[in-house]
Order: C-alpha cells, then sequence, then structure tokens
C-alpha cells in the first residue's frame, strides 16, 4: 500500500506510522497549490508488514478483552 500526503501534515504521518507504514521518499515540488509548489512525502506498507501489525493489535485486543 502507498500513501502520499503533504510533508506538513504531522497527524497524518503519525497515523500512518502507528499502522505501521514506512517512509520512503519525498517528491519535491511534485504539485500545485494555488501558486505554490508543494513536495509529497510517500509513504508504503508491504503485505508482510501489514500481517505482523494485524497479529500484534489481535493479541492486544485479546489481552483487553475486546
Amino acid at each position: 500500500i502507498e500513501a502520499n500526503l503533504d510533508p506538513d501534515n504531522v497527524g497524518s504521518i503519525a497515523v500512518l506510522e502507528r499502522l505501521g507504514f514506512r517512509y520512503e521518499g519525498t517528491q519535491r515540488r511534485n504539485f500545485l497549490l494555488g501558486t505554490e509548489w508543494k513536495d509529497t512525502s510517500i509513504y508504503g506498507l508491504l503485505i508482510e508488514e501489514w500481517r505482523a501489525y494485524r497479529v500484534t493489535v489481535q493479541h492486544r485486543l485479546v489481552e483487553r478483552g475486546a
């Protein structure tokens, strides 16, 4: 899975990192917002990483009795 977002959007970055996404790079000045060219941060998550994260979350839920 790939996520592309504004590098200044710290809230979205925090969510992606909590879900196990890894920073993969920056596309510099790749989109125009109004009159300003903006960068895009790229985050990725491989299927193996998702499976490992999912197992971890399931264990936490079982421990909490959810």
